[in-house]
């Protein structure tokens, strides 16, 4: 995920929390024992939360975490409230850049499709 302005300090925040919103909600629990605290800002008692038996228990109990990622996309952010349903980040997800630039299936910052 890009930030849609790399100059703008509120898409470059967006793209992270599209990141912790897709990423981070599943394997944050595992490795942390906790949400992000941006999915906890904004999703707020809709996001349910660990007792502490619940924390340990879940915290370092995987062997092995695997994710699929077939595109990048430029992230927008949106300057108006999260909709009261909404659990992406309150955030726009582009297929091109303020520059024009767009980025291919399978293009990711380590690897791009020939």
């Amino acid at each position: 995920m890009y930030p849609w302005d790399p100059e703008d300090p509120l898409d470059v925040e967006a793209a992270e929390r599209k990141l912790e919103f897709s990423i981070s909600w599943f394997a944050d629990p595992i490795y942390f024992g906790h949400y992000p605290a941006s999915m906890v800002k904004q999703l707020g008692d809709r996001l349910p939360t660990f007792t502490p038996e619940e924390a340990a228990l879940v915290k370092g109990s995987n062997d092995f975490y695997g994710m699929n990622h077939y595109t990048a996309n430029y992230i927008k952010h949106k300057d108006t409230p999260a909709e009261a349903d909404d659990f992406l980040g309150n955030l726009e997800t582009l297929f091109e850049s303020k520059a024009g630039e767009k980025h291919r299936p399978g293009d990711t910052i380590f690897l791009a499709a020939s």
